[in-house]
């Protein structure tokens, strides 16, 4: 096994943060009181002196508990990916990023109200129905005077007036965006059993224990009501969590992370990740994680999977299932490279296995944290 799979989780947790705090970046500059260099790579690979924590040898996923901040360790990502539609049946294509940094080990000792060690941003993107431009935005903040944090009971992540929170003592959970044109209010509920990182069996092994720890709910019911495009709408559909948080490292920077979530219209769930070394060079190491209707877990290697991809569309085959997917953007023009934007793109499935057709919705992209070195 390469030592870049040994690394996986890490090389996830970096390049999801790194482009995280690409997309935040417009959102520093207009806050003067962050400077740039709080944001900086070389803050976050090298936070000075102290330690961070470290993920226990031995570990059990405890939710809601879980779904929280674990701020003594250095870098923390949340992901939701939601396909829904409106009343109409129209459909909407969402991701919200939520990340946070520690900028250095220990609490620094400062008389400033302002003072904070973490910074917290998020971004969401949503794009409705076809010819519609995709509405962004992001936020960033300290966490300092109630601008961003994280608190229990409930088990709560804010920036600003942006949050998620579990409902009461339970799993279910509340994801808010509040904007002049973008509104969105929905609970999510767990159609699957939350998967961890060892669970998934990414590239035949668990990450290294000590650099960090995450899962993913594969599968969410999502209902509420979405204002977007001036009018207000009620939304259904289904959704994608993924929670990674660990420390970072220098050796995991030079990787490129090709990565690719699908949701079967069959019930099933599809995983892939692609590393590579960022700049070309060497073959790329695949590995993807099929999680079945009941919850069970298949994973393939890379001597199981052909896994093609450019700018612009993903080809899969598995032969042991004869499966042969096709995954291309829901909206493409000629050219624009959307797999190798910042958010990525959400996608349309198509393919067969055994003969039998397999259509779906999923969200790919590409990101390396040489963007940003």
């Amino acid at each position: 096994m390469s030592r870049p799979a040994k690394l996986w989780l890490t090389g996830v947790l970096i390049v999801g943060l790194m482009v995280a705090l690409l997309l935040f970046a417009g959102a520093m500059r207009q806050r003067p009181q962050l400077s740039s260099q709080a944001i900086s790579l070389r803050t976050l690979i090298d936070p000075g002196e102290g330690e961070f924590g470290v993920p226990a040898q031995s570990w059990q996923l405890s939710l809601p508990k879980d779904h929280g901040a674990h701020s003594a360790f250095q870098a923390e990502l949340w992901t939701f990916l939601l396909w829904l539609r409106d009343e109409r049946s129209r459909p909407l294509a969402v991701q919200v990023v939520l990340a946070r940094a520690a900028l250095t080990a220990q609490p620094q000792e400062r008389q400033s109200e302002w003072a904070a060690n973490q910074l917290y941003g998020a971004g969401v993107w949503a794009q409705g129905g076809r010819g519609s431009a995709p509405a962004t935005h992001q936020r960033l903040q300290r966490a300092a005077l109630g601008l961003a944090g994280s608190g229990t009971q409930p088990t709560r992540v804010w920036v600003d007036d942006w949050s998620f929170q579990t409902i009461g003592d339970t799993e279910e959970m509340r994801l808010q965006i509040k904007e002049d044109d973008l509104r969105l209010d929905v609970a999510l509920g767990s159609l699957k059993t939350p998967l961890t990182e060892t669970e998934l069996g990414l590239f035949a092994r668990a990450p290294d224990p000590a650099r960090g720890r995450g899962y993913a709910i594969s599968r969410l019911q999502v209902e509420g009501e979405v204002w977007l495009g001036g009018s207000l709408t009620k939304v259904s559909g289904t959704g994608w969590l993924d929670h990674l948080w660990g420390n970072l490292g220098t050796d995991a920077l030079p990787l490129e992370i090709g990565r690719l979530i699908a949701q079967l219209d069959d019930g099933r769930e599809l995983l892939c990740l692609e590393l590579s070394r960022a700049g070309g060079g060497g073959r790329p190491i695949p590995s993807c994680a099929l999680v079945l209707q009941d919850g069970r877990v298949q994973s393939f290697q890379r001597r199981e999977i052909a896994l093609e991809r450019d700018d612009a569309a993903w080809r899969l085959a598995i032969p042991l299932l004869q499966l042969q997917l096709d995954l291309v953007p829901r909206e493409m023009q000629p050219g624009s490279g959307a797999l190798r934007s910042a958010w990525g793109m959400p996608i349309l499935v198509s393919g067969l296995e055994a003969g039998r057709s397999v259509e779906g919705s999923g969200w790919a992209g590409l990101g390396s944290a040489d963007w940003l070195r």
